[in-house]
């Protein structure tokens, strides 16, 4: 998937997928949600997905650009798989709690 946003062109095969998530509902239920998290070559974090719910004012899009703390709060949202959550310490430095 390709998009522009914000004059610059952000590809998912070429970008790095941090992280998947769904809420377990199956596709053709209507509280289906789930989204994709992504960080470019150059640094910049994104989501595909359902982001209308989270991001009402990006609701024609299915791609949304995210700031670390945007990333954070996105991480904190959801359980992630240790495996993922591995991926998304070499992105962060996280302390333990």
């Amino acid at each position: 998937m390709q998009q522009i946003l914000d004059g610059k062109l952000y590809d998912t095969e070429t970008a790095d997928r941090l992280a998947r998530w769904s809420n377990g509902k199956f596709q053709n239920d209507f509280y289906y949600d789930y989204s994709n998290l992504y960080k470019t070559k150059k640094g910049q974090f994104f989501i595909t997905g359902n982001t209308q719910l989270e991001y009402a004012e990006d609701a024609t899009t299915d791609m949304r650009l995210l700031d670390k703390e945007e990333v954070l709060r996105w991480i904190e949202y959801r359980q992630l798989e240790p495996s993922e959550i591995d991926d998304f310490k070499a992105h962060f430095e996280v302390e333990e709690g």
